[in-house]
C-alpha cells in the first residue's frame, strides 16, 4: 500500500475515513493490525440508535445486518458493556439508496435535508453539543458482530 504521508502533504491531516473490505462473495472480511482501533468490522452491518425515554438519542450500536441487541460493547474495552438499551427505542439508520447501480429513492430537495440536519441534532442531547467539556456519545458493537471479529481474528492471527 501507499503510506499516508506520500499521499498527504503536512501540514494537511491524513483521511480519517479509508473504505475497507468488509465482506466479499458474502463472506465476511477482516482487516488485521496490531492496533486494535485499526481492527476493521466484518459483514453486512446495520446501525441502530437507542433513544431514553425523553426520546433524546442515548447510543448508536454497529450490529450485523439482521441483529437485534439487547447488550451493546465498547469496541475498544470489550470488558466495557451496556445493557441499559435492553427496552430502549430503536431506529434503523442505514437506509438503503443505491442498488444494482439504480437509485432507490428520489433526491431530497436542500430544505427537506435541512429540516432532516434539523430533526437529528435535536435528539442528540445538549450534554453532547457544548463546546466546553461535552460529553463523548456512546457507540458500541453488538456481541454477535465482536463474536465474529474476535472469531476473524483468531483464525487469521
Amino acid at each position: 500500500g501507499v503510506g499516508t504521508r506520500l499521499v498527504t502533504g503536512k501540514p494537511d491531516a491524513a483521511l480519517d475515513g479509508v473504505y475497507k473490505l468488509a465482506s466479499y462473495n458474502h463472506t465476511p472480511r477482516l482487516k488485521l493490525s496490531e492496533n486494535p482501533e485499526k481492527l476493521t468490522l466484518p459483514g453486512k452491518k446495520n446501525v441502530r440508535r437507542y433513544f431514553n425515554g425523553d426520546k433524546k438519542a442515548y447510543a448508536d450500536v454497529i450490529t450485523l445486518e439482521n441483529e437485534k441487541p439487547e447488550v451493546m460493547i465498547h469496541p475498544g474495552q470489550p470488558e466495557i458493556r451496556n445493557t441499559k438499551i435492553k427496552h430502549m427505542q430503536v431506529e434503523e439508520k442505514l437506509i438503503k439508496v443505491v442498488e444494482n447501480g439504480q437509485r432507490l429513492q428520489a433526491s431530497k430537495a436542500i430544505a427537506e435535508i435541512q429540516q432532516f440536519a434539523l430533526e437529528s441534532l435535536a435528539q442528540l442531547p445538549d450534554e453532547h453539543k457544548r463546546f466546553d467539556n461535552p460529553h463523548v456519545y456512546k457507540v458500541g458493537i453488538s456481541p454477535e458482530l465482536f463474536k465474529l471479529r474476535s472469531e476473524l481474528v483468531d483464525k487469521y492471527s
